[in-house]
């Protein structure tokens, strides 16, 4: 039997806030399942709601995910004419007297499809970046009346990401515009955890900050973010991203973050968003996501060698939870939803869901790396094929589940069940600086994984 939360090691992490006792939260979700499939949830929604596909001029494959409400409003812009407001830059904008449609767009009422023409990927970028500045000026979103209207686009990230075909780069699009068009993504997250003396695991979380553009206020890893374009003009690459944003997110560094730069999973899903995405005020704003993220584990021996310090403003504090209370949280529907898919992963990597059927947990394993449909970028293939030395994403499947032990219950269910409310800021593991620091594993950094463009 668990022991009950009272008794959980590391007594900080139990209380209240200034003398209020917490109360207890109520589950979102019944099970991880339904917590993987809330971020893999394609299936639930592309059946019920109408989505185009998006292709290029000479290629019938698919790139994209448009709902209907994107392509109407291609539609209008395609027939504006006369004086039009056309922005420049986030809150700049010029007025065109004599403005004649915007170009580049055929739409296909027959087939669903929406197609960006253009001969070269510069073209096709300078599509998406007129229409972008069409739609930038329209957008609304009034909390009062309820009118709403591209609320992706106020959060204006002024920040490309590329798009890749099975020749290389086709496009580029605004990272704000990506998901009105259910664009592929690619971005990285970084999971930091240790085993105490009791063989228990923690894991280091992020609260993000109440102005983040997306997901506002809510539980993350201790750094991840968006594989883009990097300062150089190239796509970025997921190691690179990782010291990046790991420095930037939580003070690490950076020769620190080098010794940890192996790339151990590549996960995927398909999203349609829901209001925390952009602050909405309908459950749904119906943009997608359909992304490839690289993952990476810092595990660390003695965390209180490790200085967790927000920097760039993105977090507002970090603070460390045990498997129980990671899985209360995300049952509870307080993770980013990509952030639970990756961390129920480590989970499963671990043998720290073994209190749960393995049917379930195969059906996690086959959730978490479901294949988005669409071509890799060269970066994650190269994460795959030469770092993970898999085929395919798919391949991770048998991995993870070969690993698993049906037998031993790590965690129990009644661990989860009281663990313990984690809202608190207190850190059960307070910083004393070392004589000498945490030190990375000594290993390589592939060279092939920083630079490749």
């Amino acid at each position: 039997m668990a022991a009950p939360a009272t008794e959980f090691p590391y007594a900080a992490m139990i209380g209240s806030l200034n003398g209020t006792p917490i109360k207890p939260k109520a589950n979102k979700y019944e099970t991880l399942v339904d917590v993987v499939k809330n971020t893999n949830n394609w299936t639930k929604y592309h059946s019920t709601v109408e989505y185009w596909n998006l292709q290029i001029e000479g290629d019938s494959r698919i790139y994209g995910k448009t709902h209907v409400s994107t392509v109407d409003a291609v539609k209008a812009a395609i027939e504006l004419r006369g004086k039009v407001v056309l922005a420049t830059g986030k809150n700049t904008t010029e007025t065109v007297s004599d403005y004649e449609g915007l170009k580049g767009w055929e739409l296909d009422e027959d087939n669903k499809t929406i197609t960006i023409l253009g001969n070269s990927a510069q073209e096709r970028t300078n599509v998406l970046r007129d229409t972008w500045a069409v739609f930038k000026p329209q957008a609304v979103l009034d909390t009062e009346t309820g009118e709403e209207r591209f609320a992706a686009l106020l959060k204006y990230r002024n920040e490309d990401e590329a798009v890749f075909g099975p020749d290389g780069e086709i496009f580029r699009c605004e990272r704000s515009m990506t998901t009105m068009f259910g664009l592929p993504g690619y971005g990285m997250l970084a999971i930091m955890y240790f085993q105490d003396e009791d063989g228990q695991y923690w894991f280091a979380s992020g609260l993000r900050a109440a102005d983040k553009a997306t997901y506002p206020a809510m539980w993350d890893v201790v750094s991840g973010g968006c594989v883009s374009i990097d300062e150089t003009g190239q796509p970025a690459t997921a190691v690179g991203t990782f010291i990046k944003e790991g420095g930037e997110e939580a003070s690490l560094d950076e020769d620190f973050l080098k010794g940890y730069a192996t790339p151990i999973a590549a996960v995927g899903y398909t999203t349609v968003r829901d209001h925390r995405a952009v602050g909405n005020q309908t459950k749904y704003d119906y943009g997608v996501h359909d992304d490839v993220m690289t993952v990476f584990k810092i595990e660390v021996k003695n965390p209180r060698k490790i200085k967790l310090l927000p920097r760039d403003g993105e977090v507002q504090y970090f603070r460390w939870a045990n498997a129980a209370q990671l899985i209360k949280g995300m049952l509870q529907g307080d993770f980013k939803p990509n952030c639970a898919l990756a961390i129920t992963y480590m989970l499963l990597r671990l043998n720290l869901l073994n209190h749960i059927p393995y049917e379930e947990r195969a059906e996690i394993a086959e959730l978490v790396f479901t294949k988005p449909e669409f071509a890799l970028s060269p970066d994650v293939k190269n994460t795959l094929e030469k770092i993970l030395k898999v085929e395919s994403i798919e391949a991770q499947i048998k991995d993870v589940m070969g690993g698993q032990n049906q037998d031993t219950v790590v965690v129990e269910q009644e661990a989860i069940d009281e663990a313990a409310p984690w809202v608190l800021p207190e850190d059960p593991f307070t910083y004393v600086e070392p004589e000498e620091p945490e030190k990375a594993p000594e290993t390589e950094v592939d060279a092939s994984a920083e630079t490749q463009n």
